[in-house]
């Protein structure tokens, strides 16, 4: 059977283009070079009996293989490990998007997934580097670079899904999850992973909120026409979507394959913590001063 490439390409672009979420609000690696990745294997797995928490499940798989091979000196192979988890971490949605396949339980296995492998990833990073050099506190290091980086997703997740929301997207999230009646009368599964969801992310998404407030504090006094109009600015401002783009988690754990590849998983450290700490500090100061100009504009 001979090899039709126009077809293919054809193929592709259909299923890259209806798995995106956003090119305006999605992070850049994302939607360059991630999902046009994950685009490959979505065409490869479309026709399969494969369903997309199978493959929430693979990529899980892979990370804790990513972690246990950085905790045994590993660095490169737990690079490799953990780049291909973050490749399956698109293509999960991306099938499930594009074969009409979201639910609820999909959402937050992924979630509480990429936590955990989070989590046993950057104490894998602690203990290598107490082998290596003797010194408890790169333990402390890790485990807060680890916090740092999962109050920056939720900061980026935030404005992401109050965006996708401005547009009557992605439905199955929320910038709070809170179970509802609908939730306690519908499917267990997916009322349990939520308990535990809550349980793992709702600190995280309330002091986000907290700092959102703050942010939007000038819009306060504001009538309710002129606040609507702020409302709709704040979740669809491209440069403030874009700066926080850079704190998804496609990018933040690019970050961290290369420094296992490279082998300077302390320098990444440093990074996490100082560098990247303060480009959201950076992030939260520019939505202050966009609340403060448009105050200043629609009162004027």
């Amino acid at each position: 059977m001979e090899f039709d490439l126009r077809k293919w390409l054809k193929k592709f672009h259909f299923l890259y283009e209806s798995s995106l979420k956003s090119r305006r609000a999605d992070e850049l690696l994302n939607t360059y070079f991630i999902r046009p990745l994950a685009a490959v294997f979505v065409g490869l797995l479309y026709s399969l009996p494969i369903l997309p928490v199978q493959i929430v499940l693979l990529g899980t798989a892979f990370g804790l293989a990513a972690a246990v091979a950085i905790a045994a000196g590993w660095l490169v192979w737990g690079g490799i490990l953990l780049f291909i988890k973050n490749i399956l971490d698109a293509v999960d949605g991306q099938l499930a998007r594009a074969r009409h396949q979201e639910d609820r339980r999909g959402r937050f296995l992924d979630s509480i997934s990429d936590l955990i492998v989070n989590f046993l990833v950057f104490l894998s990073l602690g203990f290598f580097l107490f082998r290596q050099t003797g010194h408890v506190f790169y333990f402390f290091w890790a485990i807060l670079a680890f916090i740092s980086l999962s109050l920056r997703v939720s900061y980026f997740v935030y404005y992401f899904v109050s965006f996708l929301h401005s547009e009557n997207k992605l439905g199955l999230n929320r910038t709070l999850e809170e179970i509802t009646e609908a939730d306690q009368k519908g499917d267990p599964v997916a009322l349990l992973l939520q308990k535990i969801y809550i349980f793992l992310y709702n600190w995280q998404d309330r002091l986000v909120q907290k700092i959102d407030a703050w942010c939007a504090g000038p819009a306060t006094h504001l009538s309710p026409e002129n606040r609507q109009h702020f409302l709709r600015v704040w979740v669809t401002h491209p440069r403030a979507l874009r700066l926080s783009s850079f704190l998804g988690l496609g990018t933040e754990l690019m970050f961290v394959i290369l420094a296992l590849i490279f082998k300077i998983p302390n320098l990444y450290l440093i990074f996490n913590l100082i560098g990247l700490n303060l480009f959201a500090v950076f992030c939260i100061a520019y939505r202050r001063a966009l609340a403060e100009k448009l105050v200043r504009s629609l009162s004027s």
